[in-house]
């Protein structure tokens, strides 16, 4: 089973494609890893929206660079208030007052850079992406 196609999501930023003239650039932490967050304060001082989605499973497949794209249009698609996102796998998160892990799509109204990026050890924030949006 394979989900639907991408949609707009209820109550969401639209997701708007991003001119040919912009670049997308990723950011890495300074140490060699795929498992890192944003520092606390960073994200406290400069998140403008976050959602989470749940893990893909055997049973429901998904294309990552589809879900990475539609978190980088939605991001863009908040204007000049959204210029970076951090995406990752193994978040645990709390909406609506209940506790859960998934992946995150982080949005960010300031460019991130590696100081900004702390490694995580503890098994969460895998496979993440740090990736900043550049318009002229």
């Amino acid at each position: 089973m394979s989900l639907p196609a991408l949609v707009e999501r209820a109550g969401g930023p639209p997701a708007v494609p991003i001119p040919a003239n912009c670049s997308i650039n990723s950011i890495h932490p300074s140490i060699q890893s795929d498992s890192f967050a944003l520092t606390p304060d960073f994200q406290k001082a400069n998140e403008v929206y976050a959602y989470y989605l749940q893990e893909p499973t055997a049973s429901v497949s998904w294309n990552e660079s589809a879900r990475i794209q539609q978190c980088l249009e939605q991001c863009y698609g908040i204007g000049t208030g959204c210029t970076s996102i951090l995406w990752a796998h193994d978040v645990t998160y709390t909406a609506y007052g209940v506790q859960g892990t998934g992946i995150a799509c982080l949005f960010m109204h300031t460019s991130i850079s590696q100081d900004e990026l702390s490694p995580v050890t503890n098994g969460s924030y895998t496979k993440a992406q740090a990736l900043d949006i550049d318009c002229p």
